[in-house]
């Protein structure tokens, strides 16, 4: 008897979220929540349905939790994904530090997308692998100004 590899979406989500309980306190997780729902989930559905829109690429066996062909699992793992980005934001003022910082994390999600390709989850049509990239490279950029943004903003208010 073998396991569907339908099961990686909620074994993804379940590690990420382990991997949020274990190193992000529960007060920065209070603090951090909608934020990344709104950077990690709500981007990751926004992107699924463009591509999937302009056929580049699509998932598979995602029921049921299918959500218009977007893994509802693989959403939430992008909140978790967020929460860690966040919290373990260099406090280094180097820039070099920030930009290498988001390279790991584009780096990681482009390894993440190979393997979910490799297990036969996501069928590329016009798609090339190297555009993960600077997609997510930019996705992490965006995260991390506007967080710095509410940082200011809030600071500001007191």
């Amino acid at each position: 008897m073998s396991l569907s590899n339908s099961l990686y979406y909620p074994a993804f989500a379940f590690i990420m979220l382990f991997f949020v309980l274990v190193f992000v306190p529960r007060k920065e997780l209070k603090k951090i929540f909608w934020f990344s729902l709104l950077w990690g989930t709500g981007l990751d559905v926004t992107l699924v349905l463009l591509f999937k829109a302009l056929k580049l690429y699509h998932y598979v066996n995602a029921d049921p939790f299918n959500f218009y062909g977007s893994p509802m699992f693989i959403n939430l793992a992008w909140a978790a994904a967020v929460m860690l980005f966040i919290y373990f934001l260099p406090a280094r003022k180097e820039k070099y530090i920030l930009l290498l910082y988001i390279a790991t994390y584009a780096m990681l999600g482009v390894f993440i997308g190979v393997f979910l390709t490799k297990a036969g989850l996501i069928v590329e049509t016009r798609w090339n692998v190297l555009l993960r990239f600077p997609i997510i490279y930019l996705a992490f950029y965006g995260v991390y100004k506007h967080y710095q943004y509410l940082k200011m903003k809030d600071n500001k208010t007191i």
